[in-house]
């Protein structure tokens, strides 16, 4: 797995992966960090769109946690670490059209509102929305695996 983050200009935030790149079994629980922080004098709210590449890969990977599509509101100077977790599902290396990929890149963008998001075309292309695992229980695969919030 590779990590990527970016941040809407509109947004007076830092924002960057923990990791840079993990390496992970297929079909094993994974769990990655993302750090920001606020550069802007006042409180500001951001929300994260996320997308997998390459895309062929993305009904593959599963997030059961993350901070996507959820507004943060950050204090001034205001550092946080936003957790995903996440699991591959082995299937993909007996697709034949995904079976050769071996790095499958997660990539977050912070915008100011999903507004924003939309008119940057970040919507169009982003993930499935999970939800924070506080506010319901997880939707579970055959074998009872959580694959993600409703």
């Amino acid at each position: 797995m590779r990590f990527n983050a970016n941040t809407n200009p509109g947004l007076p935030w830092r924002f960057q992966p923990g990791q840079n790149s993990m390496q992970m079994q297929l079909g094993a629980d994974a769990m990655a960090f993302y750090t920001a922080r606020s550069n802007a004098g006042t409180p500001t709210t951001g929300i994260s769109t996320y997308n997998v590449t390459p895309e062929i890969a993305g009904p593959y990977f599963h997030k059961v946690h993350c901070f996507c599509f959820d507004e943060q509101t950050l204090q001034p100077g205001q550092e946080v670490e936003m957790p995903i977790s996440f699991w591959v599902d082995p299937k993909i290396a007996q697709d034949p059209a995904t079976r050769d990929i071996r790095t499958i890149t997660l990539s977050y963008t912070f915008f100011r509102t999903l507004a924003d998001a939309e008119r940057a075309g970040a919507l169009a292309k982003a993930g499935p929305h999970v939800g924070k695992s506080s506010d319901a229980s997880p939707i579970r695969d055959p074998d009872g695996r959580p694959t993600a919030m409703p």
